[in-house]
């Protein structure tokens, strides 16, 4: 897999997870004075964002055609997939959830 790719990719979760911290911060009232519980919570808010199974009816992947995702079956069983834009995932997995690598 390229390079430049993977770098865009986790730049792009990274982004994703300070927007959690930032929002969760933002929905507390945050006042400009961080404390570490606060730290702490805006941290673990982003990393269960990151960790997040999205239900295939909430959200398709807005992603490259290729690229790799872990989706989950109607079972429960969890697959490397890869996602194309015009033609869906590539699992022949019943497949209800899937989430960024």
């Amino acid at each position: 897999m390229n390079k430049k790719y993977i770098q865009l990719v986790k730049y792009e979760q990274d982004k994703k997870i300070k927007e959690a911290a930032f929002n969760y911060l933002a929905n507390c009232h945050y006042n400009g004075e961080s404390t570490s519980s606060d730290v702490e919570s805006a941290f673990k808010a982003g990393a269960e964002f990151a960790q997040r199974w999205i239900s295939i009816e909430e959200e398709l992947p807005d992603i490259d055609d290729g690229a790799k995702i872990l989706v989950r079956s109607r079972r429960g069983g969890i697959y490397l997939s890869y996602y194309f834009k015009s033609k869906g995932f590539t699992s022949n997995a019943n497949i209800t959830h899937w989430r960024h690598i």
